[in-house]
């Protein structure tokens, strides 16, 4: 065996075989099967090529034959399957023979690892690409929700300081000066949900998870929009059977549940009714709703926006602006507890926003029979 050979014999990385169109392989290097996983003994002759993946058969039958008539050697990555039925990326240099070689050789190289990698690189890549996309869909429904309120604020004030209807003290610029004050409002209710969703993506917003009174976070619910209710005259009915004490954190809950509300209070008519209302539902854990007796909404929005709710994407992966930035929030700050967010609603006849939090959650509260299958988290 020339030196060349015996070299490649000695060293793991690379092994070789000795090809030609009578015999198929006949010769092989000592470390064959150490780099392909297949012995020599089950290579000789013709019968290898049922080892490769079928898919690249015929284009490495095609290079032997080319380079034994051809005299045109050729590279291929293929697949290959090895003893134990174990798969192996190898990188076959197919070369032609030549003066001192008069069989075609084949050296072959486990490039798993390699591949493995490429292929990882490759899932990375195309991973960040659809989170670059979503974030592009994020900034433009975003810059939407923020020009609406932005806009109304400049038209109000801007037909205010140009006494449109005469001296400042008009009856009409009354009207106005409550549109400015609801849209800023309004914007800086979006500011704090990006700067919440900015925190959440940086990992920045920490669980603080400890006891807390499902019954007294949601009377300070209430009281928070207590005012807003009144000057519409709405309603607000809380309707919790029993005390229920959860393992939760405490703002985190809050936040998700006052997207809820503020959505309730907006669409509700004036002199209507919002009913905040807790069920437990045994080993299935707890229901929080909130339902207003609005207008509701068409069909087709309520799909978009059940689609949305029930999908594992994240607000930054929600495309269009249907699920709307408040809602999102309060869907990742819900599931972040273990639960979920539901939305149904009836044309004409209102809207009502449920979240199902885990019976794992539950501290007291729920059925003493169920109260077995509880565990803290």
């Amino acid at each position: 065996m020339m030196p060349y050979f015996q070299r490649l014999s000695s060293e793991g990385a690379q092994s070789f075989g000795l090809w030609d169109s009578a015999n198929g392989f006949t010769v092989f290097s000592a470390n064959w099967e150490s780099v392909t996983g297949i012995p020599a003994t089950n290579c000789q002759g013709h019968t290898w090529i049922m080892a490769l993946e079928h898919s690249h058969q015929y284009a490495v039958n095609e290079a032997l034959a080319k380079a034994e008539k051809e005299s045109q050697s050729s590279q291929h990555l293929v697949r290959i399957c090895g003893e134990g039925e174990e798969w192996h990326w190898l990188l076959l240099d197919i070369l032609a023979p030549n003066n001192r070689q008069p069989a075609v050789m084949v050296l072959a190289r486990d490039v798993s690892n390699e591949q493995g990698m490429q292929e990882t690189l490759g899932k990375l890549e195309a991973s960040l690409n659809v989170a670059n996309r979503g974030r592009q869909a994020f900034l433009s429904s975003m810059s939407h929700e923020l020009r609406t309120p932005l806009n109304a604020i400049m038209g109000f004030s801007e037909m205010m300081r140009n006494q449109v209807f005469g001296e400042v003290g008009h009856p009409t610029y009354y009207e106005y000066v409550n549109h400015i004050h609801e849209s800023g409002q309004q914007l800086l209710n979006k500011v704090n949900d990006l700067l919440e969703i900015a925190a959440l993506d940086a990992g920045g917003m920490a669980m603080k998870e400890e006891p807390c009174s499902l019954n007294e976070l949601l009377s300070e619910l209430r009281e928070i929009y207590s005012h807003e209710a009144f000057t519409r005259s709405i309603n607000l009915k809380l309707d919790i059977p029993h005390s229920i004490t959860l393992h939760a954190d405490r703002r985190q809950l809050l936040c998700a549940l006052t997207h809820f509300v503020s959505n309730a209070v907006r669409h509700s008519l004036e002199g209507g009714d919002i009913q905040i209302s807790v069920r437990p539902q045994g080993q299935e854990g707890i229901v929080i709703a909130v339902r207003d007796f609005g207008k509701g909404m068409p069909e087709e929005q309520l799909k978009s926006i059940r689609t949305a709710l029930q999908s594992d994407a994240t607000y930054f992966k929600v495309e269009g602006n249907s699920i709307g930035l408040g809602l999102s929030l309060a869907k990742e700050l819900t599931c972040r507890h273990g639960g979920k967010v539901n939305i149904d609603a009836v044309r004409g006849q209102g809207t009502v926003v449920t979240m199902f939090l885990p019976a794992e959650r539950v501290i007291t509260g729920l059925n003493a029979d169920k109260k077995s299958h509880l565990r803290v988290v």
